[in-house]
């Protein structure tokens, strides 16, 4: 599932490793360390995790780098770094320096004083991290932790727009220093955690204004008790941190190669036969159909329905894939059963208007007690499903509606046929 550890790496020789960045060009990366010793130095590694060297730190201590990201240029990719004075001057502004470097280290401009809002001086450090490339409109974002905001900030180290992190850890202590961006899906991914929890343990996708999209991906399988980073590699996340002392890096799986299809409905549209409807997520190559997960279908993949004839009665579950040169996606499932020439209603619609409603348990009173008309189906209007009909059954259903009792036995809340033989009938 999503947050599973993919593959682990040892990351000799960074320890104490702080900030990544990733080159989106060839996918390798530079990282830092937040060690005195270690300080004066950035590690490279290609993509396939191996060690290449070292470049110089864009300056020494006791400034470090407090963030970094790596800028796709014409002339040769740019690691661009936010460096700071550690430990901050107590009770004075901090200052910020910004730099400029190639990917071997030579300096192209900086360090430049830059102004980050933040904290108050004398309330706590001005914390920028977790910085990237924004290729779309060629500016940098990052966190800045202490206040749980976004800034984005131009070329020239100014700042020119800021937004909330829209759900930052509860716990003030959690050391929550992880950003990173998926330019082609238009999102960012900010790590964070849950209220009682003592450190990051998710990462949110949001728009690159802060409004979340709804994915969460946990982060509790990477075996590391303290992250510092992560960095976006399609549909998977490399996150860095350490166990114990021993600086790592681990793969997690972040997304599905191939969306999945989605609103799957399936209906007995005549007896015995069975249509499923669903909507493709994206362009497909070919849709596979499983019933009880078993695949009976291989369709082109424009088709949005297929129908399943001569079904059988009873209960079955149906699914829908879609594939693509990248693999299949996951399954998306319905289940239904199947009536046939059975009988089918909806237990507590004994007023027969296709729902269940303070009008049902009226229609059964009146049948009872004020001689109203027979129900269109008897077992509908056995709600308790204790084959017999009675006030008990009105009873239940008020206390469903209106007193947070259980619902009504199957079949509900899906029109289906009576699971259970008793004497009433349709």
């Amino acid at each position: 599932g999503l947050g599973a550890r993919l593959a682990t790496t040892f990351i000799d020789p960074a320890f104490s490793p702080y900030q990544i960045a990733r080159d989106p060009t060839d996918g390798s990366f530079v990282i830092s360390s937040n060690s005195g010793m270690l300080a004066d130095v950035l590690f490279r590694f290609d993509a396939a995790l191996n060690f290449l060297g070292t470049i110089p730190a864009p300056e020494v201590a006791p400034w470090l780098v407090a963030t970094m990201a790596i800028r796709p240029a014409p002339g040769g990719n740019e690691l661009w770094s936010i460096t700071w004075e550690v430990p901050a001057p107590f009770q004075q502004p901090q200052v910020f320096h910004l730099t400029k470097q190639t990917l071997d280290g030579t300096i192209l401009s900086g360090p430049t004083p830059i102004d980050i809002p933040g904290s108050l001086p004398g309330v706590a450090v001005t914390y920028p991290t977790g910085m990237v490339h924004d290729p779309d409109s060629d500016t940098f974002i990052f966190l800045e932790r202490n206040t749980d905001q976004f800034l984005r900030m131009d070329l020239t180290g100014a700042t020119t727009a800021l937004f909330a992190h829209p759900a930052p850890p509860f716990q003030q202590f959690v050391f929550n220093l992880g950003c990173a961006i998926d330019a082609e899906r238009d999102v960012l991914i900010a790590t964070s955690a849950g209220p009682f929890d003592t450190e990051v343990t998710k990462a949110l996708e949001i728009s690159r204004d802060g409004t979340p999209n709804g994915t969460e991906v946990p982060l509790t399988d990477t075996g590391l008790n303290q992250q510092y980073g992560i960095t976006n590699e399609g549909n998977t996340w490399l996150v860095m941190g350490s166990a114990g002392s021993i600086p790592m890096l681990v793969r997690v799986k972040s997304a599905d190669p191939v969306a999945a299809p989605t609103a799957l409905d399936c209906t007995e549209s005549l007896p015995n036969e069975v249509t499923l409807a669903w909507t493709a997520a994206e362009p497909y190559d070919g849709v596979e159909v499983h019933r009880d997960g078993i695949t009976i279908a291989t369709l082109p993949g424009a088709q949005t329905s297929f129908v399943d004839a001569n079904q059988p009665e009873g209960g079955v579950t149906y699914s829908v894939s879609g594939i693509t040169a990248e693999g299949s996606s996951a399954r998306t499932t319905c289940a239904l059963v199947v009536a046939g020439n059975t009988a089918s209603f909806l237990r507590g619609d004994a007023s027969d208007d296709g729902s269940v409603d303070i009008g049902d348990p009226i229609t059964i009173l009146e049948y009872l007690f004020a001689g109203g008309d027979d129900l269109a189906c008897f077992d509908a209007g056995d709600a308790n499903d204790d084959g017999q009909l009675n006030v008990a059954d009105p009873i239940s259903l008020l206390e469903y509606l209106f007193a947070g009792g259980p619902p009504p036995p199957a079949p509900f809340p899906l029109v289906g046929p009576d699971p259970t033989a008793d004497p009433l009938g349709c």
